[in-house]
């Protein structure tokens, strides 16, 4: 088993996106990218990208709906970072689409949604 090395804000983190999904249902449509929070402090999981309009800090992937609120997301620290088990046919995937894949599993069942994501 992998050591999460964001454990001190995972932890919180991870309370944020399962209240949120308590209290609200995604909608119609969902929305799937990435996110930079940015912090400039001394960590081992800084990641740096240059097409963001804060280039260092905390980069974050998730699934949202403007209209409920609804999140899902996890904390990106390195390769499958999000500690779900892959299916093999998952593994063959590239890895912005197992990101998506993993986003959008609560929602595997449910029927008429529109997930829109990025490149």
């Amino acid at each position: 088993m992998k050591k999460n090395i964001a454990a001190a804000i995972s932890f919180i983190f991870n309370k944020f996106v399962k209240n949120c999904q308590r209290s609200f249902d995604l909608g119609r449509h969902g929305c799937v990218d990435e996110m930079m929070i940015n912090f400039r402090r001394c960590y081992k999981f800084k990641k740096y990208m240059p097409n963001k309009p804060d280039k260092y800090g905390i980069k974050l992937l998730s699934l949202t709906d403007a209209t409920t609120s609804y999140s899902n997301g996890y904390i990106y620290t390195a390769k499958d970072s999000d500690s779900t088990p892959l299916l093999e046919e998952e593994k063959k995937l590239q890895k912005p689409t197992q990101a998506v894949v993993r986003l959008c599993k609560l929602l595997q069942n449910n029927s008429h949604r529109i997930i829109i994501a990025d490149n």
